[in-house]
C-alpha cells in the first residue's frame, strides 16, 4: 500500500485548530462528495482488438486550497486549467486547478481510506475498489471491464 501523507497540518492551521488526521480525511471524503468525480475512461485504440480501461478521480475547483489538499494527501497530477482552454469565450468562467488520480495501486488506497466516509460517491468507492482488486488478481476479461465502464457511466449521470 502506497503512503499517504500526514503531513497537512500547514494546509489547516488558519481554518481550524490543528484538527486530526481522521478530520482531514473526513474533510478530503467530503471535497469528492461535493466536487469530485469517480470514474472510467475507455480508449479505443485502431490497432488492438479491445479497448484500454482506466479508473480515475478528479477534483475541479475554482478555490486552490482544497485540491492541494488532495494532490498533497494522495499524490496524482495537479494542474491549473485557464479561462480560455474550457469557457468558449465567456467571461464568467474562472480559471480552475484540477487534481487527478489515475495509478491504480494509489487509487485503491485513496478509496479504500476514503469509502467509509463518503456519502454521496460511496458506491462509486466501492465500484472502483472492486474494479482495481479484479487487475491485481489479473482478469483480463474485456467483458468484465466493459461491465465495471458502463455501470461507472450509470453512476455518473
Amino acid at each position: 500500500m502506497t503512503q499517504i501523507t500526514r503531513n497537512v497540518d500547514y494546509l489547516f492551521r488558519p481554518q481550524s485548530n490543528g484538527g486530526s488526521f481522521d478530520e482531514v480525511l473526513s474533510y478530503a471524503a467530503g471535497i469528492i462528495d461535493g466536487e469530485g468525480w469517480i470514474g472510467m475512461a475507455r480508449t479505443k485504440h485502431a490497432d488492438k482488438p479491445n479497448p484500454y480501461y482506466s479508473l480515475r478521480m478528479k477534483v475541479n475547483m475554482t478555490v486552490i486550497a482544497p485540491v492541494k489538499l488532495m494532490h498533497t494527501l494522495f499524490g496524482g497530477n495537479l494542474r491549473l486549467i485557464d479561462q480560455a482552454s474550457y469557457s468558449s469565450g465567456k467571461d464568467n468562467y474562472k480559471a480552475q486547478c484540477q487534481w487527478e488520480l489515475n495509478v491504480q495501486e494509489a487509487l485503491l488506497d485513496c478509496l479504500t481510506v476514503l469509502a467509509p466516509r463518503l456519502l454521496v460517491k460511496k458506491e462509486h468507492a466501492i465500484l472502483g475498489i472492486k474494479f482495481v482488486q479484479t487487475l491485481v488478481k489479473g482478469q483480463k476479461d474485456p467483458e468484465l471491464r466493459e461491465a465495471f465502464y458502463l455501470k461507472f457511466k450509470d453512476l455518473n449521470k
